[in-house]
């Protein structure tokens, strides 16, 4: 029997390291053929980020981002990436800067930690952690499209060390409510870890900090070995 592949999701902050190669890096997820993007739009306080991405806001707001930039960056994945369903990363103060609603038309889905906003004007995804009760995640379900984000377990993105557990419960309770697909993030930074999450019933994992580190300090090539590295163990 054929292993079932899964899902793989990556994060990177819009404009960072600057634009010049993050429009490169978007060419080598296009070949790496990753099946998301979670695209990071800059934000004063993402509070739910650890150093990697928090530092890479600060780079790039006060580098300055506009409502024009995210028109440009959304206007190239539409044309360059249409394989590549595109979810925006954002806190509460990116979607009113950037005014993100009115580009539903550009993404599959946007993901807002700060708060769990009842609405169904975009595609939302809500954040899962073995903290909610099964009313709070039933609720969350709701208003959730396209795939529950599961955090390995509280905690902020980029930490260091053995990865939780705690997640295959949170997963287990989510499927006893929903067969909406499932996707396995924070802490995931090697083939082995993300190899690790896909022997579980996630249907996906999500790479961020890891990759973030690698966006800043590596060659394309390099970059573009990392992702089909952690394609290949899932």
């Amino acid at each position: 029997m054929n292993k079932v592949k899964k899902l793989i999701t990556v994060y990177l902050l819009a404009n960072f390291p600057n634009k010049e190669k993050f429009y490169k890096v978007l060419e080598e997820v296009k070949k790496a053929k990753v099946d998301y993007l979670e695209l990071g739009i800059p934000c004063e306080n993402p509070f739910m980020d650890g150093e990697v991405i928090a530092n890479a806001h600060k780079l790039v707001t006060k580098r300055g981002f506009t409502e024009e930039d995210l028109q440009e960056i959304l206007l190239y994945i539409k044309k360059n990436l249409p394989e590549v369903k595109l979810i925006l990363m954002t806190y509460s103060d990116g979607i009113a800067n950037y005014n993100l609603y009115n580009y539903k038309d550009y993404y599959d889905g946007i993901l807002c930690p700060e708060n769990f906003i009842k609405d169904n004007k975009v595609n939302r995804i809500q954040i899962y952690n073995e903290q909610l009760t099964e009313a709070e995640i039933a609720e969350r379900l709701k208003y959730n499209k396209v795939f529950a984000y599961v955090m390995t377990g509280v905690m902020k993105t980029g930490a260091k060390g053995e990865i939780p557990k705690a997640y295959l419960k949170t997963i287990e309770k989510i499927k006893s409510h929903s067969d909406i697909l499932i996707q396995v993030g924070f802490g995931i930074s090697t083939p082995r870890d993300a190899a690790m999450i896909a022997e579980s019933k996630a249907d996906g994992v999500i790479i961020g900090s890891e990759l973030m580190k690698r966006v800043e300090n590596d060659s394309l090539e390099d970059i573009f070995d990392y992702l089909t590295s952690i394609k290949s163990a899932v």
